[in-house]
């Protein structure tokens, strides 16, 4: 699969747009909001894609990917199914229901990772406040780096 890392001026409303013009029939397809970038990974090479942002003066760079993430490499073409159904309920669901998809999501993936739950001896309910705990732990921590940086800035 091809990667496209966008600058971040792209919007959800951007985003939504390349899927309508462009990504409907690839059935890889997938995308991710992170923080100072986009993510959009596609099939193969898109010269429309490409065009497309180049005719919106979006800066992005090409490239194949592999996951960063170990665990993600080592199942990637699941993940790969996984992350397009996210990215296809993203564009397309009604955005108010947002709890009962993230409520579903949970649920689902813990109901049918019960053995590896037990294992780690750990419910649903845990299992989600130790990853809360965790993200709010990495966000106070990126959150500080944005801060000192610019205190820095403002020094200068």
């Amino acid at each position: 699969m091809i990667q496209y890392w966008i600058s971040k001026q792209s919007s959800v409303r951007f985003m939504r747009d390349l899927y309508k013009r462009f990504l409907t029939e690839d059935k890889d397809w997938h995308f991710f909001y992170e923080d100072t970038y986009m993510l959009l990974r596609l099939k193969k090479r898109s010269r429309l894609v490409e065009g497309y942002l180049d005719s919106k003066n979006v800066l992005y760079t090409r490239l194949v990917w592999t996951d960063a993430h170990p665990q993600v490499r080592k199942h990637q073409d699941l993940f790969k199914e996984i992350f397009h159904a996210y990215s296809v309920l993203a564009m397309t669901a009604n955005k108010k229901d947002f709890p009962r998809y993230l409520n579903r999501v949970i649920h689902c993936f813990c109901n049918m990772n019960w053995e590896g739950m037990k294992k780690c001896k750990m419910s649903e309910t845990t299992a989600v406040a130790t990853h809360l705990i965790g993200s709010a732990h990495m966000d106070g921590k990126y959150e500080q780096q944005r801060l000192d940086k610019k205190k820095v800035a403002k020094k200068k």
